[in-house]
């Protein structure tokens, strides 16, 4: 299933406000207020000359305002989607705006008449959802490319590393599947299910390509380095006052070596994701969303220091990831709540 993106759809709920409130140009008494706004700033800058406008001249006034608007949205958009389609492809929808990659569920949804008969309210949480399920991808994206417009970033403080990005990835996948299941009928489902596997393959893709965070890249970079020149270093630090030592950073450069040194072959990769993908998949109403999420935690700490028995490194891990499974406990806590409101 190949859909059109549309470069103007910012949401269900943006679109729906923008309807409400849009000036028809067509509208007589609409296009005489903006004919008099016209008109009474002519008056002010030259109070000797009338200025008097014709019903063709205010029509087109109006007409000209909204055609440049959309011109320069156009031209901004036509700009990065050139750069996106030459590194992804043409049909990849979720290389088009992979900084909103919720934009791409909703336009769907929003197309199908999903939130025809919802409460702004309503319409406005369930697209809150799909943006704080695909927020995570979309900050993996956003840091190796030129983002453009971005209407929603908030959530991660620092750049996920790549076994976060990897349980963010089964979390975001399951977190929509129940979506589908729970909220969409049968009409619905296949299609929104078809863009599910899409999203699915362009993240796990540039994934699987060697992302890595740039914390990661310098701690492979320093783990590389001799422990002649790791002496070096340290003998310099301790030259300066003892009050000016930053005695935790130090400690955590010695846990970062460790970190950096560790490395996964394939098969190993993929039993991780096939187990954090398990975990996920067993939530439902009925059980417990912090026993499953303690769960993925265990196996992301098991997978990240290797099984290292090393209480400092662990503490490392966790607290590094901590705005992760934060943003993860948010997102389902929101979607199960939705499902008990309006499914």
């Amino acid at each position: 299933m190949d859909i059109k993106v549309n470069p103007f759809f910012t949401g269900a709920y943006n679109q729906r406000i923008f309807n409400r409130n849009s000036t028809p140009l067509n509208d007589a008494n609409s296009i005489e207020k903006i004919a008099k706004k016209l008109e009474s700033i002519g008056l002010q800058e030259r109070p000797a000359v009338l200025v008097s406008l014709s019903d063709e001249a205010k029509s087109l006034f109006a007409q000209n305002g909204t055609d440049k608007m959309e011109h320069d949205i156009e031209e901004l958009y036509q700009k990065h989607r050139a750069s996106r389609i030459q590194e992804f492809g043409e049909s990849n929808e979720f290389a088009l705006k992979g900084n909103d990659q919720w934009l791409i569920f909703s336009e769907f949804l929003y197309n199908k008449g999903f939130y025809d008969n919802m409460s702004d309210e309503a319409v406005k949480n369930t697209e809150q959802v799909l943006m704080e399920i695909t927020d995570g991808m979309d900050d993996v994206f956003s840091w190796g490319h030129d983002i453009g417009i971005d209407l929603y970033d908030q959530l991660h403080g620092e750049q996920l590393d790549s076994n976060e990005a990897r349980v963010e990835l089964e979390s975001s996948i399951a977190a929509l599947r129940y979506f589908s299941e729970n909220l969409l009928d049968k009409a619905n489902k296949e299609g929104f299910n078809e863009l599910i596997d899409k999203y699915y393959k362009h993240n796990s893709e540039m994934l699987n390509s060697g992302y890595a965070s740039i914390e990661e890249k310098f701690n492979l970079g320093r783990s590389r380095l001799s422990d002649a020149i790791k002496e070096r270093l340290e003998t310099e630090r301790l030259k300066h006052p003892e009050d000016m030592r930053d005695e935790q950073a130090a400690q955590d450069l010695k846990i970062r070596d460790i970190i950096g040194s560790i490395t996964h072959n394939e098969e190993e990769i993929n039993n991780y994701i096939i187990d954090i993908s398990g975990l996920f998949a067993m939530i439902n109403q009925e059980n417990n969303l912090d026993d499953i999420l303690n769960s993925v935690k265990e196996r992301f700490l098991m997978f990240a220091t290797n099984k290292i028995d090393n209480t400092d490194l662990k503490d490392y891990v966790l607290k590094r990831s901590e705005d992760t499974f934060v943003n993860i406990n948010n997102y389902w806590s929101h979607l199960t709540e939705l499902v008990k409101t309006i499914g």
